[in-house]
Protein backbone atom coordinates (compact mmCIF):
# COMPACT_ATOMS: atom_id res chain seq x y z
CA UNK A 1 0.00 0.00 0.00
CA UNK A 2 1.35 3.54 -0.59
CA UNK A 3 3.94 5.13 1.76
CA UNK A 4 1.46 6.90 3.55
CA UNK A 5 -2.03 6.44 3.00
CA UNK A 6 -4.27 7.82 4.73
CA UNK A 7 -8.90 6.79 5.16
CA UNK A 8 -10.67 10.37 5.67
CA UNK A 9 -14.46 9.98 6.79
CA UNK A 10 -16.56 9.55 9.89
CA UNK A 11 -17.38 5.94 10.02
CA UNK A 12 -19.06 3.94 13.32
CA UNK A 13 -16.54 1.85 15.17
CA UNK A 14 -18.37 -1.49 13.45
CA UNK A 15 -17.59 0.06 10.15
CA UNK A 16 -13.93 0.82 11.00
CA UNK A 17 -13.78 -3.34 12.85
CA UNK A 18 -15.12 -4.59 9.20
CA UNK A 19 -12.66 -2.39 7.66
CA UNK A 20 -9.78 -3.57 9.40
CA UNK A 21 -11.28 -7.53 9.32
CA UNK A 22 -11.08 -7.54 5.69
CA UNK A 23 -7.87 -5.99 5.57
CA UNK A 24 -7.11 -8.65 7.89
CA UNK A 25 -8.26 -11.52 5.79
CA UNK A 26 -6.76 -10.02 2.74
CA UNK A 27 -3.54 -10.15 4.30
CA UNK A 28 -3.96 -13.85 5.89
CA UNK A 29 -4.64 -14.78 1.74
CA UNK A 30 -1.48 -13.14 0.90
CA UNK A 31 -2.58 -9.92 -0.86
CA UNK A 32 -3.59 -6.45 -0.16
CA UNK A 33 -5.50 -4.48 -2.52
CA UNK A 34 -5.56 -1.13 -3.34
CA UNK A 35 -8.66 0.12 -4.91
CA UNK A 36 -9.82 -2.44 -7.04
CA UNK A 37 -6.67 -4.64 -7.44
CA UNK A 38 -5.14 -7.15 -5.41
CA UNK A 39 -1.04 -7.39 -4.61
CA UNK A 40 0.51 -10.28 -4.26
CA UNK A 41 2.61 -10.27 -1.30
CA UNK A 42 5.33 -11.69 1.15
CA UNK A 43 5.29 -12.27 4.80
CA UNK A 44 5.01 -8.78 6.88
CA UNK A 45 8.90 -6.95 7.48
CA UNK A 46 7.11 -4.91 10.01
CA UNK A 47 3.90 -3.90 11.77
CA UNK A 48 4.07 -0.70 13.81
CA UNK A 49 1.52 0.00 16.18
CA UNK A 50 1.39 3.68 17.92
CA UNK A 51 -1.53 4.84 20.50
CA UNK A 52 -1.91 8.42 21.74
CA UNK A 53 -4.30 9.68 24.05
CA UNK A 54 -4.64 13.92 23.21
CA UNK A 55 -7.61 15.55 25.46
CA UNK A 56 -10.66 13.56 24.69
CA UNK A 57 -9.33 11.98 21.67
CA UNK A 58 -8.06 8.83 21.01
CA UNK A 59 -5.61 8.14 18.26
CA UNK A 60 -4.51 4.34 17.41
CA UNK A 61 -2.31 4.20 14.18
CA UNK A 62 -1.31 1.03 12.63
CA UNK A 63 1.33 0.35 9.87
CA UNK A 64 1.99 -3.31 8.08
CA UNK A 65 5.09 -2.78 5.67
CA UNK A 66 5.82 -6.52 3.31
CA UNK A 67 7.10 -7.08 0.46
CA UNK A 68 5.50 -7.20 -2.84
CA UNK A 69 5.62 -11.09 -4.69
CA UNK A 70 3.23 -10.40 -7.33
CA UNK A 71 1.92 -7.96 -9.85
CA UNK A 72 -1.42 -6.51 -9.66
CA UNK A 73 -4.31 -8.59 -10.54
CA UNK A 74 -6.54 -7.55 -13.49
CA UNK A 75 -9.32 -5.02 -11.56
CA UNK A 76 -12.39 -6.90 -10.39
CA UNK A 77 -15.47 -5.70 -8.38
CA UNK A 78 -16.16 -4.53 -5.82
CA UNK A 79 -15.22 -8.22 -2.99
CA UNK A 80 -17.56 -8.52 -0.64
CA UNK A 81 -14.42 -8.69 1.91
CA UNK A 82 -13.39 -5.55 1.27
CA UNK A 83 -17.18 -4.22 2.38
CA UNK A 84 -17.78 -2.86 5.28
CA UNK A 85 -20.89 -4.72 7.90
CA UNK A 86 -22.85 -1.89 6.52
CA UNK A 87 -23.14 -3.58 2.92
CA UNK A 88 -21.06 0.20 1.62
CA UNK A 89 -17.39 0.13 0.26
CA UNK A 90 -15.06 1.73 2.72
CA UNK A 91 -13.73 5.09 1.71
CA UNK A 92 -10.93 6.14 -0.90
CA UNK A 93 -8.73 8.75 0.10
CA UNK A 94 -8.41 11.45 -2.28
CA UNK A 95 -4.56 11.33 -1.57
CA UNK A 96 -4.42 7.33 -2.16
CA UNK A 97 -1.31 6.59 -4.63
CA UNK A 98 -0.77 2.64 -3.18
CA UNK A 99 2.22 1.76 -3.58
CA UNK A 100 5.35 3.30 -5.62
CA UNK A 101 2.44 5.45 -6.86
CA UNK A 102 4.20 8.81 -5.64
CA UNK A 103 7.28 8.00 -7.29
CA UNK A 104 5.61 6.66 -10.54
CA UNK A 105 3.43 10.06 -10.63
CA UNK A 106 6.79 12.28 -10.49
CA UNK A 107 8.42 9.81 -13.27
CA UNK A 108 5.17 10.72 -15.32
CA UNK A 109 5.61 14.61 -14.53
CA UNK A 110 9.20 14.77 -15.81
CA UNK A 111 8.40 12.76 -18.87
CA UNK A 112 5.33 14.90 -19.65
CA UNK A 113 7.59 17.90 -19.31
CA UNK A 114 10.68 16.52 -21.18
CA UNK A 115 8.19 15.87 -24.13
CA UNK A 116 5.97 18.38 -24.37
CA UNK A 117 8.62 21.29 -24.45
CA UNK A 118 9.77 19.19 -27.64
CA UNK A 119 6.29 18.95 -29.37
CA UNK A 120 5.91 22.70 -28.40
CA UNK A 121 9.09 23.38 -30.30
CA UNK A 122 7.52 21.28 -33.17
CA UNK A 123 9.83 18.34 -32.64
CA UNK A 124 8.85 14.69 -31.90
CA UNK A 125 10.17 13.40 -29.34
CA UNK A 126 11.53 9.39 -29.15
CA UNK A 127 9.61 7.20 -29.30
CA UNK A 128 10.98 5.37 -26.52
CA UNK A 129 10.06 8.25 -24.37
CA UNK A 130 6.71 8.72 -25.93
CA UNK A 131 6.47 4.92 -25.41
CA UNK A 132 7.90 4.92 -21.88
CA UNK A 133 5.13 7.98 -20.75
CA UNK A 134 2.26 6.12 -21.97
CA UNK A 135 3.29 2.49 -20.40
CA UNK A 136 3.87 4.21 -16.66
CA UNK A 137 0.60 6.43 -17.62
CA UNK A 138 -0.99 3.19 -17.92
CA UNK A 139 0.22 1.27 -14.94
CA UNK A 140 -0.81 4.84 -12.50
CA UNK A 141 -4.37 3.69 -13.04
CA UNK A 142 -3.65 0.92 -10.37
CA UNK A 143 -3.08 3.99 -7.98
CA UNK A 144 -5.73 6.35 -9.39
CA UNK A 145 -8.43 7.14 -6.95
CA UNK A 146 -12.41 6.57 -7.84
CA UNK A 147 -12.76 10.12 -7.39
CA UNK A 148 -10.15 11.20 -10.26
CA UNK A 149 -9.68 7.70 -12.08
CA UNK A 150 -12.20 8.82 -15.37
CA UNK A 151 -10.28 11.91 -15.02
CA UNK A 152 -6.82 10.29 -15.29
CA UNK A 153 -8.40 7.98 -18.13
CA UNK A 154 -9.33 11.67 -20.37
CA UNK A 155 -5.83 12.75 -19.71
CA UNK A 156 -3.73 9.90 -20.76
CA UNK A 157 -6.07 9.39 -23.76
CA UNK A 158 -5.47 13.54 -24.84
CA UNK A 159 -1.83 12.66 -24.01
CA UNK A 160 -2.00 9.23 -26.60
CA UNK A 161 -4.08 11.81 -29.55
CA UNK A 162 -1.06 14.64 -28.80
CA UNK A 163 1.49 11.92 -29.69
CA UNK A 164 -0.57 10.66 -33.03
CA UNK A 165 -1.04 14.16 -34.02
CA UNK A 166 3.07 14.61 -33.71
CA UNK A 167 3.83 11.82 -35.02
CA UNK A 168 1.91 12.77 -38.50
CA UNK A 169 3.55 16.20 -37.94
CA UNK A 170 0.15 18.35 -37.17
CA UNK A 171 1.45 20.72 -34.94
CA UNK A 172 -1.08 22.83 -34.33
CA UNK A 173 -2.68 20.17 -32.73
CA UNK A 174 0.07 18.31 -30.89
CA UNK A 175 0.39 21.99 -29.97
CA UNK A 176 -2.77 22.41 -28.89
CA UNK A 177 -2.84 18.56 -27.44
CA UNK A 178 -0.33 20.06 -24.75
CA UNK A 179 -2.31 22.58 -24.09
CA UNK A 180 -5.32 20.76 -23.58
CA UNK A 181 -2.97 18.04 -20.99
CA UNK A 182 -1.72 20.86 -19.75
CA UNK A 183 -5.22 22.52 -18.87
CA UNK A 184 -6.46 19.33 -17.61
CA UNK A 185 -3.73 18.58 -15.22
CA UNK A 186 -4.05 22.32 -13.50
CA UNK A 187 -7.74 21.69 -13.43
CA UNK A 188 -7.50 18.13 -11.85
CA UNK A 189 -5.09 19.29 -9.17
CA UNK A 190 -7.28 22.14 -8.14
CA UNK A 191 -10.08 20.08 -7.66
CA UNK A 192 -8.57 16.78 -5.97
CA UNK A 193 -5.27 17.96 -4.26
Amino acid sequence: MSEKEKKKGSLSRADVAGELQAAAADLARGQVRIGRHAVAVGEPVSLKVKHKLKGDMADHALAVKMPVTGKPAAPEGPSPAAALPSGRMPPRSQTETGYGGRKLKREIGRLWKSVSKLIEAGEMPERAETEGLLKRCEEFNLFADGEWQAAWAGCTLAVRKCFVNAATSDWPAAKAGVALVNRMIRECHGKYK
